[in-house]
């Protein structure tokens, strides 16, 4: 889709959501949900496959909830990272597990191998 077509889905998308407290609630929704749209939007050249993932996993709820899963994801790529040599196998047998769940889920399923002791590695 079109970033034009994008934003405006906010509208309306707000006005369901919300319309009922008011033109001022609808105001604050469509605000949060352009600035969580942007980011996004500039998350696409570094984060690309994660704001594919997210966006058709969370569009529906609104533009806030897909920023919220790609930074998770992005924050979670990073920790991955500094897992580094010491843990590789085990990211590895994680990233083959739950690798097309994202990077989130990669480190969920380390953070809890790392939990469990010798008998989770």
């Amino acid at each position: 889709m079109k970033e034009e077509d994008l934003r405006a889905e906010i509208v309306p998308t707000c006005i369901l959501a919300v319309g009922e407290w008011g033109t001022d609630m609808v105001e604050i929704c469509v605000k949060r949900e352009v600035a969580a749209l942007e980011a996004v939007l500039e998350y696409r050249a570094r984060a690309g496959a994660s704001v594919a993932r997210c966006t058709e996993r969370w569009k529906r709820s609104g533009w806030t909830e897909v920023k919220a899963c790609v930074e998770y994801d992005m924050e979670a790529s990073a920790a991955l990272t500094e897992f580094g040599e010491q843990h590789a196998a085990l990211v590895a047998r994680c990233r083959a597990q739950k690798g097309g769940e994202g990077p989130a889920a990669v480190k969920a399923c380390v953070d809890e191998a790392l939990a469990t002791g010798p008998a989770g590695r």
